[in-house]
């Protein structure tokens, strides 16, 4: 009769034992989840002050565009002055060139 007394007490022991092992880990999943749950909220809070901070801040291609209106009959402009611009251009430097040479020559 001791015997089985012992037992049944050392089989409530045990049983005890894995009850508050069990309540262990559940209070741990808790707090993880609970940890998980204030980091995910801390990273939309950043994210969503970022967000409000960017839509705050006047960037220079929001302000809206002021464009004149064309007449209907309004003619694309030619591109006939590009090579008018370089032709210019190589004309002054051969006249610069041409003016250095002379002056070398006549100095």
């Amino acid at each position: 009769a001791r015997l089985a007394e012992e037992a049944r007490l050392a089989e409530e022991a045990r049983l005890a034992e894995e009850a508050r092992l069990a309540e262990e880990a559940r209070l741990a999943e808790e707090a993880r989840l609970a940890e998980e749950a204030r980091i995910q909220a801390e990273l939309e809070a950043g994210e969503s002050a970022k967000q409000a901070y960017w839509d705050g801040q006047d960037l220079p291609g929001d302000e809206a565009k002021i464009v004149p209106d064309l007449p209907a009959d309004a003619l694309p402009i030619p591109e006939s002055g590009k090579g008018k611009s370089k032709l210019l251009i190589m004309f002054g430097t051969i006249v610069v060139l041409g003016a250095s040479a002379a002056a070398y020559l006549l100095l």
